[in-house]
């Protein structure tokens, strides 16, 4: 189980995420409150991830 995403924001759309973790992609769906409060793509970002 993931519990904790640290990477750079690739692309914000408008449910999910992709932040890059050493290479491998990982698609996060996100609220529209979390997606707001991400910075730019290309910045570095944590997210603690819920399944």
């Amino acid at each position: 189980m993931i519990g904790k995403l640290k990477g750079t924001l690739e692309e914000i759309d408008e449910d999910f995420c992709i932040i890059d973790v050493h290479g491998v992609g990982y698609v996060a769906h996100c609220s529209t409150r979390t997606l707001a409060a991400l910075p730019a793509p290309g910045e570095v970002v944590a997210l603690f991830i819920e399944t």
